[in-house]
C-alpha cells in the first residue's frame, strides 16, 4: 500500500484496543512499518474497552486506536483523541462471501458506520440481506431472538453481537479488519497525533505571546471551567473566582467592561462570549495595577448592573416604593441622556434613585463609576482629575458624583473644570447628587443646572410626606418578616402617631434603623407606643452642639424649625452676631441662615 507522506520524526504513543484477539497480531505486524511508533495493545470491546482506556490514562497516550462501537463509546467517555479502524467494503464483502456457504436466510447486525456500507452492497448486488442497525447495545439480544424466530441461519456481525448469535444457536460470521484497514488507521492515528501536537505547540506559543502582552487573558469553557489563563499562580489574588462568578453577567451583556478592586489591585476587565464549534466560551481581557484604597482610589468605586440592582433591591427607599413615584420622570430623562441633578437631605434616598437611573438606562451594560466626595483624599482627587485611568477619561459609562455638599470650594472648582474641559458629560451619563444644606454646593447648583443642562430631581424629606408613613411601615414590616426572627403583625395606633409626628432628621435611613429595632424588641407581635418612645429617647433627648465650649443643651422635644432656630441663635451669639461667620461654621449659605431666622 502507498503511504501518505507523514513525518514520524517524533515518537507517537498509541493505545490500541482490539475487539478480538486475532487483531492484536495484525496490528503488531502493521505497526512495524512505523519504527518510531510506541504502541501498547489490549483486547476489549465496548464497556470493557472504555475501562481499559481509562485504566491506562496515566500512561499519557497521544491517541487511542479502536473500532466500531467501542470507538464511538470512547469518544464520549475519554478526553484523548480516538482514531477508528475503518471497516472497508473489502472487509464487508469478505464476511458476506464467507457466509454464502452457510445456507438459508442471512442477516447483518452492526452499528451505523457498518450497516450504511452493507446497505450499498446489498442494493448493488441484490443479496436480499436483512440489515439491522444497532442504536444501543442493549437492543442486540432482542434483535437476535427475532432473527432466530424468523429462521435465520447466519448473522454477519461484530464481536459483541457474535456472542448473542452463537448463544442463540445460529452461525456468527465476524467482520474482521484487513491489514490495509489497520494500515490506514495507524496512518490516520499518527497524523492526528502530530496535528494535536502542533496545536499544543501553537497553544504554548500563544500563551507565551499573551504573557508578554501588557494585559492578561482568561477563558472559561461552556461548563464554566477554567480553559485558559495567562495569569501565574502568584498573580491570581482571587480574581479567577470573581471572573467565574461574573460569567452569567457576561452572557447577559451586563458586564462588558467593569472595574474590580481585589486585595490591593485594581482590575480593568473587558469581556466577550466567543463561540467555537457551537460552544460558548467566556473570555476576559484585563489589566491590573497595584492600588492603595486608602489613598489613590479612596472614594472611587465601580459597579456592574447586577451589583447596582442588588443594592437598590435591598435599599429601604426602594422597599418603601418611593422610587416608583419617580419612574416615569426618570424614564423620560434617560431618553435624553442629559446629566441629572438629584438634591435632597441626608437619608432621602439619593443614591437609590441614582442606582435606579443607571439600571434603567441604555448604558446599564456599561460600568457605574461612583465618586463619593465625602471620601475623596488629596491623592484620590489627583487621580480623578489628572490620571488617564480616571473615570472621567472613559466614555459611554454612567458616573455618579455624590455627596457634593462635602466638597470644599477648591474641590468644587476642580471638579467642574475637569467635567467641562474633558467633556465628561458629553461622553458619559453623569448624575450629580448632593444636599442643598451644604456650605458650598448650594451656591453651585444653578451653575451646574445651566452649564450642563441638567434634568433635576428633588427628593422630599420624610417629614413632608407624613401621610405615607403608615403605608411605608406596613411594606417594611412585610419585608422584615423575611429577614428577622420576630414576626410582627402591626404597629399600634399610638405608636404610629409617634412615627408620623417625629421630625426624622435622618429621614429614611433613620426610619429604617428605628423600625428594625422596634421589631426586634417587640414581644407580642405588635410594636407599641412605649417601644417607639424608648427608641426616640435613645436618639438623645438633648443634643450637645459640636464645637460649643459651654456644652449648651438643646431641647429636641419641639418642632424641627424651633430646634434649628435655637442652634442658629447660639452660633450667632458665639460669633458676635456675624451672620457670615455663623453660616460658615454651620456649613450653610448666608442666605439660608437669614431665611431660617425669618421662618416662623
Amino acid at each position: 500500500m502507498e503511504h501518505n507522506n507523514i513525518n514520524v520524526s517524533d515518537a507517537v504513543r498509541i493505545l490500541a484496543i482490539a475487539p478480538y484477539e486475532g487483531m492484536i497480531g495484525l496490528i503488531e505486524k502493521e505497526s512495524r512499518k512505523f519504527p518510531q511508533l510506541k504502541l501498547d495493545i489490549v483486547a476489549g470491546n465496548l464497556e470493557e474497552g472504555v475501562q481499559l482506556a481509562q485504566a491506562n490514562f496515566h500512561a499519557d497516550y497521544d491517541i487511542i486506536l479502536s473500532r466500531g462501537g467501542t470507538a464511538e463509546l470512547l469518544r464520549a467517555r475519554v478526553d484523548i483523541p480516538v482514531a477508528e479502524i475503518p471497516i472497508s467494503f473489502y472487509d464487508i464483502l469478505r464476511a458476506i462471501q464467507l457466509s454464502a456457504n452457510t445456507g438459508g436466510k442471512r442477516a447483518v447486525i452492526g452499528y451505523g458506520s457498518v450497516t450504511c456500507n452493507v446497505q450499498l452492497i446489498n442494493d448493488l448486488l441484490g443479496l436480499d440481506l436483512d440489515i439491522y442497525t444497532i442504536v444501543n447495545s442493549e437492543d442486540i439480544a432482542s434483535i437476535v431472538q427475532n432473527l432466530k424466530a424468523e429462521g435465520c441461519q447466519a448473522v454477519i456481525c461484530d464481536v459483541i453481537s457474535s456472542t448473542y448469535v452463537r448463544e442463540a444457536g445460529m452461525n456468527a460470521i465476524l467482520i474482521t479488519s484487513s491489514a490495509d484497514s489497520i494500515d490506514l488507521a495507524l496512518q490516520s492515528a499518527i497524523q492526528t497525533a502530530h496535528d494535536m501536537n502542533r496545536l499544543r505547540m501553537e497553544n504554548h506559543f500563544l500563551r507565551s505571546v499573551l504573557r508578554e502582552h501588557s494585559g492578561e487573558t482568561v477563558v472559561f469553557n461552556e461548563r464554566n471551567d477554567l480553559y485558559f489563563s495567562s495569569l501565574s499562580d502568584e498573580d491570581d489574588h482571587g480574581i479567577l473566582q470573581i471572573l467565574k462568578e461574573m460569567i452569567p453577567e457576561v452572557h447577559e451583556g451586563t458586564a462588558r467592561h467593569v472595574w474590580k478592586s481585589v486585595k490591593g489591585f485594581m482590575y480593568s476587565i473587558k469581556s466577550a462570549v466567543v463561540q467555537v464549534e457551537g460552544k460558548d466560551y467566556t473570555a476576559y481581557y484585563f489589566t491590573m495595577s497595584r492600588s492603595n484604597a486608602g489613598l489613590r482610589n479612596a472614594g472611587i468605586s465601580f459597579y456592574t448592573r447586577n451589583e447596582a440592582e442588588a443594592a437598590l433591591k435591598d435599599s429601604f427607599y426602594h422597599l418603601a416604593n418611593e422610587v416608583d413615584f419617580l419612574s416615569e420622570a426618570i424614564d423620560s430623562y434617560n431618553k435624553t441622556n442629559r446629566p441629572i441633578l438629584i438634591t435632597g437631605e441626608y437619608g432621602t434616598g439619593r443614591t437609590s434613585v441614582a442606582s435606579y437611573i443607571y439600571t434603567h438606562s441604555e448604558l446599564k451594560s456599561r460600568p457605574l463609576a461612583e465618586i463619593d466626595c465625602s471620601m475623596l483624599k488629596d491623592r484620590s482627587a489627583d487621580f480623578l482629575f489628572n490620571s488617564q485611568r480616571s473615570p472621567f477619561c472613559f466614555s459611554k459609562n454612567t458616573i455618579l458624583i455624590k455627596n457634593m455638599e462635602h466638597c470644599s470650594e477648591q474641590m468644587m472648582n476642580d471638579m467642574l473644570n475637569a467635567l467641562n474641559d474633558m467633556r465628561v458629560c458629553s461622553n458619559n451619563h453623569v448624575i450629580f447628587s448632593g444636599s442643598t444644606d451644604g456650605a458650598v454646593f448650594p451656591h453651585y447648583v444653578r451653575y451646574i443646572k445651566d452649564k450642563f443642562q441638567c434634568c433635576e430631581i428633588e427628593l422630599s424629606p420624610l417629614r413632608e410626606v407624613r401621610e405615607q408613613i403608615p403605608a411605608i411601615v406596613n411594606l417594611y414590616l412585610n419585608y422584615l418578616s423575611t429577614q428577622l426572627p420576630n414576626d410582627v403583625m402591626r404597629v399600634d395606633r399610638k405608636a404610629m402617631d409617634l412615627l408620623q409626628d417625629y421630625p426624622w432628621p435622618g429621614n429614611y435611613i433613620q426610619f429604617e434603623r428605628i423600625l428594625s429595632q422596634a421589631v426586634l424588641d417587640s414581644s407580642d407581635h405588635i410594636v407599641h407606643e412605649e417601644e417607639i418612645q424608648r427608641l426616640f429617647s435613645m436618639e438623645k433627648e438633648v443634643a450637645d452642639l459640636p464645637g460649643s465650649s459651654g456644652g449648651t443643651m438643646f431641647n429636641l422635644h419641639q418642632p424641627l424649625s424651633d430646634i434649628q432656630r435655637d442652634i442658629i441663635e447660639k452660633v450667632l451669639a458665639e460669633n458676635g452676631g456675624n451672620q457670615s461667620s455663623a453660616a460658615k461654621q454651620l456649613h450653610i449659605g448666608r442666605t439660608t441662615l437669614w431665611r431660617m431666622l425669618k421662618e416662623e
